[in-house]
């Protein structure tokens, strides 16, 4: 970077705001290592990245400023100890060539605690693992590198919150049934209702064929999450498209024993947080010894006890327009977006922010290019006048006052 010829027009420049040399330094070069989805690589939409709830897993540890272990500390997010005859352990995970594995393990001597579950299945003989995101959001394209287990165990992402639920997919490796052989090529996602009325049964649900073994190959999985409804990309491409008036339609009392009643079966519309877990699914079959757990393991990796499935990243995008609400993160800090903004594709920078805001933009000579008081929500500041480059958004309502950067291009 100091070899660039940005850096030298910087450093050539003598103008007030040296202290915020290395602010705007870092944020250039968090433009050039911005990662865009695989659906569009050009940012075309406008993405911003969601770094609370997105992971590259390049660390030698887990964060857990980030992520909850179910069962950390005794903490079982939505009291969830697993499905039975397997369990959540807090040590069914690991970080390793830039992957989260998560374990499912044959421990018969796990100590498991409860016992038995709330309709009296036993745990036993199974661990599993199950992560969740300490933060949530509302609705923006989700994507995810893995690849399931290869066992006779499931490998999911899903996402919970305000007694709804989203299972983006709910992968089974391996099945051993002969009228289900298919089904280790099987994308299966739903829609649940956790509120009184829906009691979790599901309200939307289908099922596909990918033509690949789900536990062969890593594959990229894309999910575009809005109000609007859901649409699922494989590897880059559309897959699905499915409107909410589609969800809408689905009859859930009939097929699914009453579903959530006369309620609109898309419920999944407040924030969420994400789940990457593993489960035993007793109705497709439960692995019965270890060797049965490791049957398609790699020669080598057979008497280990462990099965993996491998992430290799999560990544979160959202709009601002879908996004402004600060009750998605709980927090009460302004926002603004798109950043960065392309003038291609954006003519106004959007500032979400109490009413009688004032927003004030400085270039990098610390000269004020912009001065508006807002008026609405969210409140659009026209860009028309701002060359690519760097500045500062200065946000002050009161005796409060933040400062963002704001890169433009």
């Amino acid at each position: 970077m100091k070899n660039s010829y940005l850096y030298k027009i910087l450093v050539g420049h003598d103008f007030k705001w040296n202290s915020l040399l290395s602010l705007f330094l870092f944020s250039v070069s968090t433009l050039y290592a911005q990662v865009y989805p695989l659906t569009d690589p050009v940012n075309a939409g406008g993405w911003v990245l969601n770094t609370e709830v997105s992971d590259e897993f390049e660390a030698t540890q887990l964060d857990e400023t980030k992520w909850l272990v179910q069962g950390r500390d005794g903490v079982f997010q939505s009291n969830h100890r697993g499905r039975a005859p397997s369990q959540f352990s807090v040590n069914n995970f690991r970080l390793e060539n830039g992957k989260l594995k998560l374990e499912t393990r044959w421990e018969p001597d796990y100590p498991f605690s409860p016992l038995t579950d709330a309709n009296g299945v036993k745990y036993e003989n199974i661990t599993t693992a199950a992560v969740i995101t300490k933060k949530t959001f509302l609705y923006g394209y989700l994507e995810i590198k893995c690849k399931a287990a290869d066992a006779e165990i499931s490998s999911t992402f899903w996402g919970t919150g305000s007694n709804t639920e989203l299972d983006f997919f709910e992968f089974f490796g391996d099945h051993r049934q002969t009228n289900k052989l298919w089904k280790d090529r099987e994308l299966w996602w739903s829609i649940h209702d956790w509120t009184s009325a829906g009691g979790g049964r599901t309200t939307y649900t289908e099922s596909h064929d990918l033509g690949f073994r789900v536990a062969d190959a890593f594959h990229v999985y894309g999910f575009d999450w809005s109000a609007d409804g859901l649409k699922i990309y494989i590897d880059g491409v559309l897959y699905r498209n499915v409107p909410k008036a589609t969800i809408n339609a689905y009859d859930d009392v009939t097929l699914q024993n009453g579903g959530n009643g006369a309620n609109e079966n898309y419920v999944v519309t407040k924030p969420l947080k994400l789940w990457l877990s593993q489960a035993t699914f007793p109705w497709h079959g439960v692995p019965d010894s270890k060797a049965d757990l490791e049957l398609n393991s790699p020669i080598g990796q057979k008497d280990d006890g462990i099965v993996d499935y491998e992430i290799e990243y999560v990544r979160v995008w959202q709009k601002g327009n879908l996004s402004v609400d600060d009750k998605t993160f709980g927090k009460k800090e302004s926002k603004i977006y798109p950043n960065p903004l392309n003038k291609a594709t954006f003519a106004n920078l959007y500032v979400s922010a109490i009413e009688g805001t004032h927003i004030t933009i400085f270039n990098l000579l610390g000269k004020e290019v912009i001065s508006i008081e807002k008026t609405q929500e969210p409140f659009p500041v026209s860009v028309s006048n701002l060359t690519p480059g760097v500045y500062l958004v200065e946000i002050q309502s009161g005796t409060t006052k933040e400062t963002k950067k704001l890169i433009v291009n």
